[in-house]
Order: C-alpha cells, then sequence, then structure tokens
C-alpha cells in the first residue's frame, strides 16, 4: 500500500476548512449536517484503511452521494468535500481512478452552477492542478518501488553469490584434498616400482658380491661398486620423490617460475616460458595442478624425449587457462599412458577439465583448466 500520509493530511484539511467555514456561514449546526459529515470522515478513514478492489469503489460511490446530499441539503462549502473522493480515486486507484474523479469534479462543478464564473474557473484550475500533481507523485512513488525492488533483488542476488561462492570454495577444498590423496597414492606406487625394486635387486646384487669375493675377489670388488653407483641412484630418486611429497606454498606465475629455473639449473636444457593473456589470481587447487603437471610433462620430456629445448606456454582466457609443453625430441609414434599422464589426467578432471597431446615435432603436452 502506499505512503499515506500526504493524503490523510489533505483529508483531513479539506475536513477541516469545510467546517471552519460552515461554522462561520451558518449560525447553528444541524445535527442531521454533523451526523452526515461523521459518516462521511469514518467512510474516508475505513476506506483508507480496510477496504480494497470492489470495496473501495463502493466507499467512493457512497463518498459522492453523501457530498451531494450535503451540497443539495445545506449548500454553503459542502461541495468542498467534493475534493476528497477526486484525491482519493487519483491517489488509490489506476484507469478506474481517472473516471471517478472526473464524475466527481462533474459533481462539484454542477454544485457551483449558481455561483459567480471566479468560483467556478478557481475550482477547475484547482481541480487540474491536483490531478497533475497527483499523477506525478504517483509516478515518483513507482519511481521508488521499483528501485526498492531492484535493491532487494541485487541484495538477494549478492546473498545467493556469496553462498554460491562459500559453496565453490567448499568444493575446491574437497577437490584439493582428493587430489592430494591421489597424488600420494601415485608417489607411493611409484616408490614401490621403482625404489622398491632397485632395492631388492641391489640387495642381491651385494649378497652376489660379497659370496664371490671369496672367489674371484676383482670381479666381487667390480659387481659391488656397481651396486655402490646404483644406490647413489636410488638415493637421488628418493629425494626427488620426498621433495615432490613436502608440501609446498603455490603462488601462480612465480611457483611455475621457480620449477623452470630448477629444471635449467638441474638439466642445462633450454626452456622457454612465456605467459599470454592477462594473468588473474587463480584458486590453490588450480595453481597446484598447474605445477605439478609442469612438473610431471618436464620430467617425462627429459625422460624419454632427449630434447635440446623445452617450450613452455600458459594462457589465461576468460574461461580456461591452457599449460602447453612441447619438447623438440625424439617423440612417439603413439602414446603410452603410465602413471605420470593418468595422474596428470585426473587432477585436471578433478577440476573439470582434460588433456590433449600432440605427437608432431616431438611431444606436446596441452592441459585445459575451467576458471573456477
Amino acid at each position: 500500500m502506499k505512503d499515506t500520509s500526504i493524503e490523510m493530511i489533505l483529508r483531513f484539511t479539506i475536513f477541516l476548512w469545510v467546517l471552519m467555514g460552515t461554522i462561520v456561514t451558518m449560525s447553528t449546526l444541524s445535527p442531521l449536517y454533523l451526523i452526515i459529515v461523521l459518516l462521511l470522515m469514518l467512510n474516508t478513514q475505513l476506506r483508507t484503511t480496510l477496504l480494497k478492489n470492489k470495496g473501495f469503489l463502493a466507499s467512493l460511490l457512497l463518498d459522492s452521494c453523501l457530498i451531494a446530499f450535503l451540497c443539495y441539503k445545506f449548500q454553503g462549502f459542502s461541495y468542498i468535500f467534493y475534493y476528497i473522493p477526486i484525491i482519493n480515486a487519483l491517489f488509490f486507484l489506476n484507469k478506474e481512478g481517472s473516471y471517478i474523479a472526473l464524475f466527481n469534479g462533474l459533481l462539484l462543478l454542477f454544485s457551483l452552477r449558481e455561483a459567480r464564473a471566479e468560483a467556478i474557473v478557481l475550482n477547475m484550475t484547482l481541480i487540474i492542478i491536483i490531478a497533475v500533481l497527483l499523477w506525478q507523485y504517483r509516478g515518483l512513488i513507482e519511481k521508488i518501488k521499483n528501485i526498492e525492488y531492484l535493491y532487494d533483488e541485487n541484495r538477494r542476488y549478492s546473498y545467493d553469490v556469496e553462498i554460491a561462492k562459500i559453496r565453490l570454495e567448499e568444493y575446491a577444498q574437497r577437490v584439493e584434498q582428493l587430489t592430494q590423496l591421489k597424488e600420494r597414492e601415485r608417489i607411493s606406487i611409484e616408490i614401490h616400482d621403482t625404489i622398491g625394486h632397485r632395492l631388492t635387486a641391489l640387495l642381491m646384487q651385494m649378497e652376489a658380491a660379497s659370496q664371490l669375493m671369496a672367489v674371484d675377489f676383482t670381479e666381487g670388488k667390480r659387481i659391488f661398486t656397481s651396486a655402490i653407483a646404483q644406490l647413489r641412484e636410488s638415493i637421488d630418486i628418493l629425494r626427488a620423490t620426498v621433495k615432490n611429497i613436502r608440501p609446498k606454498e603455490f603462488n601462480g606465475i612465480i611457483t611455475l617460475q621457480e620449477i623452470i629455473n630448477e629444471c635449467r639449473t638441474a638439466t642445462g636444457l633450454s626452456i622457454i616460458y612465456e605467459i599470454h593473456g592477462i594473468p588473474f589470481k587463480l584458486v590453490p587447487i588450480t595453481e597446484m595442478t598447474l605445477c605439478k603437471n609442469l612438473q610431471e610433462s618436464i620430467t617425462n620430456a627429459i625422460r624419454h624425449g632427449a630434447p635440446r629445448k623445452i617450450m613452455v606456454s600458459l594462457t589465461y582466457t576468460e574461461k580456461e587457462i591452457i599449460l602447453s609443453v612441447k619438447d623438440d625430441g625424439k617423440g612417439n609414434s603413439r602414446i603410452t599412458k603410465g602413471m605420470g599422464l593418468t595422474a596428470m589426467e585426473e587432477r585436471v578432471a578433478l577440476l573439470g577439465g582434460y588433456i590433449n597431446y600432440n605427437l608432431a615435432d616431438g611431444f606436446e603436452t596441452i592441459s585445459y583448466i575451467p576458471v573456477i
């Protein structure tokens, strides 16, 4: 319901104005006059507080009848009461309000048929001014209501966005935990398949060397020396594996650059790193996936491709992050997915992405990760 404070002030001002004018012009107030005025006041109050739709229209028509009776029976300033249904009709109603206001305006002018021309012109002008002001006021009220509605909708959408953001963060944390579990599982299998097998073979080799030394010391020493070299290699592999297990704070582009610098220093390879698009902050799980896939891609390139140069490209788009690692090594005619490539695909799939491979001119791994 619209704010009725202005309408109420106008209504009681009209009542007060008419009653004061009537008291001044009439020597005594008729009890019937007072009863009709009280009925009119009660009807207008009930209409603006309780009645709606058809009841509101019936109340306006009752106003017109009561005012017409006052004008016929007592004349004087009673015609001013017509402004009350005119104001109410224009204030509260839409299309039908115009017709009711016009009807009461005609009744008002009819009640002034014997008045001076100046009074008729003055009241006609006053009716037009009231109609224009009330229509403007109603337009302003509608605009305010629209603004309030848009504000409420915006607040509701903001609340929904906050809820979605919280849920997305919780989902990202769960995905990160699953990724870590998968990574630990992969590393445990790698330790078993590489370090475990190496240590078992070394144990057998050293046992054979110790027995052979009693018969052929030179050959036993050679086998023992070879076992020591293989043990050093196993220690290096174990250190690299433990380094991958150790938690690390990811920091987007900086972390990727650190990984590339470490590889350059350790291998002496030429690794070219390019960034395309405008970089922006990524969620931790995406940064971790990029770093893990970069490490795995470079490791695979060095292990299987014997490259002279590796090209690393990181592309930012509105919908996805694209990480490309391409080497100029010997390449492969077909892809054999071991634990490394499988783990890369699983990490990216957990984020809703995928990986493509390019076998032309070396080997290229392209990770597509949606922006979260």
